[in-house]
């Protein structure tokens, strides 16, 4: 159990994925062993309880924007629990869904620590821990990019655990390597508190003593599972192959899919938002590519490109933002999508005529909007005009 002691110096914590699973048992620990604590819950949607102590902030770390444009100052102590991953045939994941794993599994958490070095390298103690995975120890066939980002976030702690001590420094990074937990939101399951607060209570437990690994409980189960890779590697792997075919729970899952689209996105107004919040319906990960300018329109822009991209990396329903090819053909040969979103008034054109003629016998999917009707860019670009011959 974590003691009163560090718990009285704790009185700020910040806990990225605190709104469901081991993250907000955490949470509720925390809450409950010292009610005065400051909690900052990042996550991607809102928590799953309501609690005084509290604060939600929704950060959707998956777009890989990092987490530059947050200010987490202050804290006492810094718990990362979040995760995606599936299981699945390594070549049923597209380049999209891959992204997001490392985005969230390993980028994000080193730039987590980047962010924290000064805290890591002063006298004062701080407490700074990670979740990763049984899978981050050995071998996981059908659990391959999991594997590996998880994998790597350890690999890269023990390397800066291993700086800290060589330099003398007493605070540690923890890496927590849980196995399958049955209360857990990350496997689709609702959350169970009665399950989750015994693994709650061990990581605090080898948080406060910074550890900087731990076998989550101490499970025999899993330390049987690491003996037997570090025996034979290869044989274990197989086994693992076997066993996971066998079990029935190959891709848990829906699979990713991917929608793109196009525009310049000047004057940014109703109908951009309309269709952007429609091509996301339709779709788990949505591309949309900026032009450089108007001149596929004929038209001028009034905005400089790397401000239109920032407004729309800014919509929610927006996952990434890319400089546009001049023909979106070649993104949607290249990239291969689910789905070509594109506005009702070009179905017809001999562009997107060309377009469905080579997509007949492919993947992607042509999807067109009905045009929105009300402010339109080039409303406002008359409207512009009139002002300046004012």
């Amino acid at each position: 159990m974590i003691s009163r002691e560090i718990i009285n110096f704790m009185k700020k914590a910040l806990i990225f994925g605190g709104s469901n699973g081991l993250g907000a048992a955490i949470i509720e620990r925390l809450a409950l062993l010292y009610p005065g604590i400051e909690i900052t819950d990042v996550d991607c949607v809102p928590p799953s309880y309501s609690k005084p102590v509290v604060s939600y902030v929704q950060a959707d770390f998956a777009k890989g924007y990092g987490i530059a444009g947050y200010c987490f100052e202050d804290a006492d102590i810094v718990i990362y629990t979040a995760g995606i991953g599936r299981l699945d045939h390594f070549e049923d994941f597209a380049p999209a869904e891959t992204r997001r794993y490392w985005s969230v599994n390993t980028q994000t958490p080193i730039e987590l620590i980047e962010h924290f070095s000064k805290r890591l390298l002063s006298d004062r103690p701080f407490y700074l821990g990670f979740v990763t995975s049984i899978a981050a120890q050995v071998g996981s066939p059908f659990f391959a990019i999991y594997s590996a980002s998880k994998a790597a976030l350890a690999k890269y702690i023990e390397a800066v655990d291993t700086e800290l001590e060589g330099a003398g420094h007493p605070n540690r990074i923890l890496d927590y390597c849980p196995g399958f937990i049955k209360g857990s939101h990350f496997y689709g399951l609702a959350n169970q508190p009665a399950e989750l607060e015994k693994y709650a209570d061990d990581f605090l437990d080898a948080l406060q003593k910074q550890e900087s690994w731990r076998l989550a409980l101490n499970d025999p189960t899993y330390i049987n599972v690491i003996k037997r890779y570090q025996d034979d590697p290869h044989r274990f792997d197989l086994d693992s192959y076997q066993y996971k075919q066998a079990s029935g729970r190959m891709n848990p899952n829906p699979k990713l899919t991917v929608g793109y689209m196009s525009g310049t996105f000047d004057l940014f107004h109703i109908g951009h938002l309309n269709i952007l919040k429609n091509a996301k319906s339709h779709c788990d990960y949505l591309v949309v590519g900026v032009h450089t300018s108007g001149k596929f329109k004929g038209k001028e822009t009034f905005i400089p490109l790397n401000e239109r991209k920032a407004i729309v990396e800014a919509i929610s329903y927006v996952d990434e933002v890319i400089d546009a090819p001049d023909d979106d053909i070649d993104y949607v040969l290249k990239h291969q999508p689910d789905f070509l979103f594109v506005g009702g008034d070009y179905k017809g054109s001999e562009r997107f005529n060309r377009y469905e003629e080579i997509l007949k016998d492919k993947k992607t999917k042509i999807v067109y909007f009905p045009y929105t009707k009300g402010t339109s860019s080039t409303k406002l670009r008359e409207a512009l005009d009139a002002i300046k011959k004012q």
